[in-house]
């Protein structure tokens, strides 16, 4: 079973170039996949009750084409089959006639709540159904660990974290992206993007951007000088 919604590319979205940014498509997928878990009843609140929290611990995704301001495209996303600890998950943007835009896949994992370990067991009463289309990409993969320049030092503040109380995923692809400055995107399109989120990194810490620049980019970002996410970006 697919879910789908309609999205329509506002103001608050896009880039000086009228593009959707990364980290808005990043927003749109946050939320639709949790309207999508509310649906099947595997939702932030249902696991609440369990003292448990939905993580995302790695994500690959490719554009095609960025939707532009005012374009309406359709959101779809649905679970892959269920591996041991792993809870695989595709999500699209397509236009309105079927055209794909952007392609995404990812692995979350339900951690307790309290310990933030991974649980052994299967907290749902129905088994997720397992979906597929014919070009989905494959799971995300593990991101080499490449030395890069010292970029900037960042304090995370309360704006920053989200429901389960650390750094929000979507401000990790604003860290990402403001790497480099409109000149750069005017030039550059980001073209594959995968990312490995390693450690939870809460408010009021400090975070160390690291990159090497180049095509591909390899991205670190660390927290109290341990590795926290990596991220390799191939432009065109």
């Amino acid at each position: 079973m697919f879910y789908k919604e309609i999205i329509t590319i506002g103001s608050n979205d896009i880039g000086p170039n009228f593009e959707l940014r990364l980290s808005s498509f990043f927003k749109i997928m946050q939320d639709v996949i949790m309207h999508d878990s509310d649906e099947r009843n595997i939702g932030y609140g249902v696991l609440r009750e369990k003292n448990l929290i939905w993580v995302v611990t790695r994500i690959q995704l490719e554009i095609i084409r960025m939707p532009k301001y005012e374009e309406q495209v359709r959101a779809i996303t649905y679970p892959d089959r269920f591996m041991k600890l792993f809870y695989p998950r595709h999500f699209r943007l397509e236009t309105l006639d079927g055209e794909p835009l952007i392609k995404f896949s990812s692995i979350w994992v339900i951690l307790d709540a309290n310990s933030r370990k991974p649980i052994m067991y299967y907290p749902f009463d129905k088994e997720l159904p397992e979906c597929h289309l014919e070009d989905e990409l494959p799971m995300p993969s593990k991101v080499d660990i490449v030395d890069g320049e010292h970029i900037e030092r960042r304090k995370i503040h309360y704006s920053d974290v989200d429901l389960n109380n650390h750094l929000n995923n979507t401000r990790y692809i604003e860290i990402l992206s403001d790497i480099h400055n409109s000149n750069f995107y005017n030039e550059h399109q980001v073209k594959k993007v995968t990312i490995n989120y390693v450690k939870e990194i809460k408010e009021g810490t400090f975070v160390d951007v690291f990159s090497s620049k180049g095509n591909p980019e390899y991205v670190q970002i660390k927290s109290d000088d341990q590795l926290a996410f990596v991220a390799s970006i191939e432009y065109k």
